[in-house]
């Protein structure tokens, strides 16, 4: 069954996330906003520089997205990897 992370515990994570911080107060391409991504007073950071608007997924959720997304269809690594690239922000970007 997979997990399934809340916009919630998504922002609460995203608070103490030190890689996050890092971010933030680096020169990266990605460019990190708060957004609400449901209809929750809850806001997330997201990387709006490309087309689709990717939530940033800190370290401590990471297992947790890659299992909902690979338990989708059960795709290989590479296919894992490709579905989680298009969707979200997590991995040395």
């Amino acid at each position: 069954m997979p997990v399934v992370v809340t916009t919630d515990e998504l922002a609460q994570e995203q608070s103490v996330d030190k890689e996050l911080k890092a971010l933030l107060n680096s020169n990266t391409s990605l460019k990190l906003r708060k957004l609400h991504l449901d209809k929750t007073n809850r806001t997330v950071y997201c990387d709006i520089s490309q087309d689709d608007v990717r939530p940033y997924v800190p370290g401590s959720l990471r297992k947790a997205i890659i299992e909902t997304v690979h338990s989708l269809s059960h795709p290989g690594v590479r296919a894992t990897i490709n579905l989680i690239a298009q969707r979200f922000v997590a991995w040395n970007e």
